[in-house]
């Protein structure tokens, strides 16, 4: 019994910590998503369970492979890939479209990828998306905004931008 304690704290630590990294990354903290709500129900049953029931092989078996499932799971719902590229279904997933006040589009000079930066009342996001992307982006942000609300920039634009607002400060 003490085996499994332990392995359920240590399990449920990592969890944590897990969705608090994961947490930290992301500057938009308003949603709840089912991932963080599967966790905090799993965390509960897993622990109702070998408090009652008590520890057996199968037990370990099931918990094992839903802290698996769960921490697939986490992995795919952040949606970055190896190299920092967002994924598309991301745009949809993140942005709260109804919140959003402004989004600005900065293309890389690299033209392998550009910035999708949105601004809400009281947050801020960055994604940085591929560019063979763009165009469905675009499609996203001309049906879900309005024309005054979004603007395409390169990144000279926006590195000029920042020179000059370092100049005032």
């Amino acid at each position: 019994m003490k085996e499994v304690n332990i392995f359920l704290v240590i399990a449920i630590g990592l969890m944590i910590a897990f969705q608090l990294y994961r947490r930290s990354k992301l500057v938009v903290r308003g949603k709840v998503t089912v991932i963080e709500k599967s966790s905090l129900g799993i965390s509960l049953v897993m622990v109702i369970v070998v408090t009652l029931v008590g520890s057996t092989e199968s037990i370990h078996y099931v918990i094992g492979g839903l802290l698996g499932l769960l921490l697939i799971s986490s992995m795919l719902k952040i949606g970055v890939s190896n190299e920092g590229i967002h994924s598309m279904s991301r745009v949809f997933m993140v942005l709260p479209w109804k919140k959003v006040h402004f989004i600005k589009l900065v293309k890389r000079n690299n033209n392998k990828d550009f910035e999708l930066h949105s601004v809400g009342r009281t947050w801020t996001n960055v994604m940085t998306l591929d560019m063979k992307d763009f165009e469905k982006t675009m499609g996203i942000i001309h049906q879900k905004l309005k024309p005054d609300k979004y603007e395409v920039a390169q990144e000279k634009l926006v590195d000029g931008l920042r020179e000059k607002t370092k100049k005032l400060k």
